[in-house]
């Protein structure tokens, strides 16, 4: 079967986790929450890198502990289990993974892959469009389905996959390399993603008679590679990226550049929410705790918010408000396909424990097309009405906007009806009984 080009390159930082997994010094609060991981089994997740197997208790049924799929205990504490002890496997009784405020309006975001080292992927805004507003059988926009969308590049341009375990085979980006993703990448010729994104939106607020309607973007962020010197000047020094102040400089820079740009097409459609970490799992080797707290609360003073989406049972998971993430979510990393990163259907019972243990919300999956992947994603869905995080924020990667574009018009009734099954989850009125399998 054809594997998923997004999660090819993964394979390659196998290394690079298992350094951390068993060398990197952690926090107290984080090493027993993560003291099974070394022992564990090896996955590759969305962005590629290293994940291990753990906890399938089901929610609900272990008030001081969760137990990893080998029967080692995770160590969680008592206090932090505890106060989620009366979480259930019901909807109605599930614990909300959204914190209250800026973000409680938020329910979704879809992952918008836009290119990887060698091209910029081009999504038109008709590809967009059935991401934008709920299709229905017949051809009408009849409402409007993801609130958010993150717009992020595939591994091959983030890492160079080198023997650099330090920084986490960061590729050694200089802020030219920087310039160049934020700008073609997002607002290439013709508009650009961004402004195809904008196009459907402003498509779907006349159909549906929402003057209103705005929905955000999440703008990826990334940590820098700590052997690259002469990075280029900002704040009116040239970067050394070994040293962490410049390191947060850098990151700072990408931050101002993206919302400067943003900004300066002056879009009446769409508006930033926030930004995404796109790192995959907290490098206690490096100084990205630190890069992390820095740069959330500058994002929280300019009135913007950070969401983050770790593979299944990363690094630092448990932790996440801690690093100053507003919104998080984690991976079940389940999947029916030969790839190094695959689980079975017992994460999902995994990540709506973690759910109810650490208020995450859940990344729901599909690899890609084929009937087996269909049925996946429907089982991700089901689990979402049973265990409850149908309520919360949940991330969706569903490959490229172009993957909901397809199965909105597929002639199979099956794919079309994984369309119909999200856009009721969205709107948080899928019942069990609603999801057909094959």
């Amino acid at each position: 079967m054809k594997k998923n080009p997004f999660r090819f390159y993964g394979v390659f930082l196998l290394v690079f986790a298992l350094l951390f997994a068993a060398c990197s010094p952690k926090p107290a609060a984080e090493e027993s929450a993560a003291s099974a991981q070394t022992e564990s089994a090896v996955g590759v997740s969305d962005s590629g890198q290293e994940e291990s197997s753990d906890l399938t208790a089901e929610p609900g049924e272990q008030a001081e502990e969760t137990v990893s799929s080998g029967g080692q205990s995770t160590g969680a504490s008592k206090a932090e289990n505890s106060s989620w002890a009366a979480s259930s496997k019901t909807s109605s009784a599930a614990v909300s993974s959204q914190p209250s405020g800026q973000t409680s309006a938020l329910g979704s975001a879809l992952k918008c892959y836009i290119g990887g080292r060698t091209e910029v992927l081009k999504i038109g805004a008709e590809h967009f469009l059935p991401a934008v507003a709920y299709r229905s059988a017949e051809g009408q926009l009849k409402d409007t389905m993801f609130d958010s969308f993150i717009f992020l590049p595939t591994p091959d341009w983030v890492y160079d996959y080198g023997d650099h375990p330090v920084d986490g085979g960061a590729a050694p980006y200089k802020k030219s390399d920087w310039l160049k993703y934020i700008t073609n990448y997002h607002y290439g010729a013709n508009g650009g993603n961004m402004g195809a994104l904008d196009s459907a939106v402003g498509t779907a607020k006349q159909a549906l008679g929402k003057s209103n309607y705005k929905p955000g973007v999440f703008l990826s962020l990334f940590t820098p590679a700590t052997r690259v010197t002469d990075w280029g000047e900002t704040e009116g020094r040239n970067l050394d990226l070994s040293k962490l102040e410049d390191q947060k400089a850098a990151v700072k820079w990408m931050v101002d550049e993206h919302i400067r740009q943003f900004k300066e097409k002056n879009y009446q459609n769409i508006k930033i929410n926030g930004f995404y970490w796109f790192n995959e799992y907290m490098n206690f080797k490096d100084q990205s705790v630190d890069i992390a707290k820095y740069i959330t609360d500058y994002i929280r003073s300019l009135g913007y918010i950070t969401i983050w989406s770790p593979f299944y049972n990363a690094s630092g998971y448990g932790q996440w408000k801690t690093y100053g993430f507003d919104l998080a979510t984690m991976q079940a990393n389940y999947f029916n396909f030969d790839t190094p990163n695959a689980g079975g259907e017992e994460r999902l019972i995994a990540v709506a424990n973690a759910r109810n243990t650490y208020a995450l919300g859940v990344e729901i999956e599909m690899e890609n097309e084929q009937t087996l992947s269909i049925t996946t994603t429907k089982k991700y869905l089901k689990a979402g009405v049973d265990y409850g995080y149908i309520n919360g924020f949940n991330v969706y990667y569903f490959g490229a906007p172009k993957t909901i574009f397809n199965i909105c018009g597929s002639k199979s009734a099956y794919s079309r009806s994984l369309y119909d099954d999200t856009y009721k989850f969205l709107k948080k009125t899928l019942k069990a009984s609603d999801i057909g399998f094959k």
